[in-house]
């Protein structure tokens, strides 16, 4: 369940945005 997106760590698409996705992405932003 941890899909943590390696390539799209800064912008992830918006297109294809899943919850999983901002969810790992704000939690990185914040754990950078």
């Amino acid at each position: 369940m941890a899909n943590k997106p390696s390539r799209t760590c800064r912008t992830p698409d918006t297109s294809r945005v899943d919850a999983s996705q901002v969810v790992w992405f704000v939690i990185g932003q914040s754990d950078n």
